[in-house]
């Protein structure tokens, strides 16, 4: 189900909600794609057991996911394009060849025991993703002075391919950039982090249901709509962790979450 809520301060303090539809997803098109992308995952090594290791270089894996995101894309968004309406179940099918991607490079990071030689080019790898995501930038600002943006996400023109490509390459430099900095200056250690750590994925998962109920009980608030989000949004995000970590204590729920 898809949880859309809008909080509209006037004179009446009024709230009005917005239900899109009782067969969406929503904001949970991720958690399917992730069961799909993690069945499919179980499925190949139940066909085909993990075989022996074998060491392919990281920087050839990259250039692969990066050239396989773009080919995938490309081939994907010529029938729904970023931000097409009226899909199935508003599963956000554009997303879904970067989100298998990027699955399949951290199995074969866990697989290989590979992550610390895939992250080791931190410092390049960040800057390709700045020069790449600049070039894209670029290339859009140019397509919609030509008042052309939205249809070249669906045409076979340079743009598009041209496009496809740095959007491959930021996938794949910026996730492992980003994985990177988090394993150098954050490593998990601490109770308060760990806690955290523990419960992110539950939080995911029930934090619309959090914030609907937080939006509810400050809809009555005698303040701006700018003062109102900053409220909502202080008090949200730790209820929303401690939600998810309560979810994780409870018998029967903490195997699923």
């Amino acid at each position: 189900m898809k949880f859309q809520l809008g909080l509209i301060s006037g004179s009446t303090g009024r709230t009005t909600f917005a239900c899109c539809g009782p067969y969406e997803v929503g904001v949970m098109w991720f958690v399917a794609a992730l069961l799909v992308f993690s069945l499919a995952y179980g499925l190949l090594r139940w066909v085909h057991p993990l075989p022996a290791t074998r060491r392919w270089p990281p920087p050839q894996v990259m250039v692969a996911a990066a050239v396989l995101t773009a080919v995938t894309a490309f081939l994907v968004w010529q029938r729904w394009p970023p931000g097409a309406a009226h899909t199935f179940m508003n599963l956000r099918w554009d997303l879904w060849p970067q989100g298998a991607v990027l699955f399949a490079l951290g199995a074969w990071a866990g697989e290989s025991r590979s992550l610390e030689d895939l992250t080791a080019r931190a410092g390049r790898l960040g800057w390709t993703a700045r020069t790449a995501a600049a070039l894209f930038v670029a290339v859009a600002i140019y397509e919609k002075s030509r008042g052309q943006l939205e249809s070249t996400l669906h045409s076979l023109g340079w743009p598009t391919i041209l496009g496809t490509v740095l959007y491959g390459v930021i996938s794949v430099a910026f996730t492992v950039w980003f994985t990177a900095v988090i394993r150098a200056r954050w490593s998990g250690a601490g109770p308060l982090r760990a806690r955290a750590g523990r419960a992110s994925y539950a939080t995911y998962v029930l934090h619309p249901l959090v914030l609907t109920a937080i939006m509810v009980l400050c809809a009555s608030l005698p303040l701006a709509p700018e003062l109102k989000f900053l409220v909502v949004a202080v008090v949200a995000i730790p209820v929303c962790f401690l939600t998810g970590y309560a979810a994780t204590q409870a018998p029967g729920i903490s195997k699923v979450l």
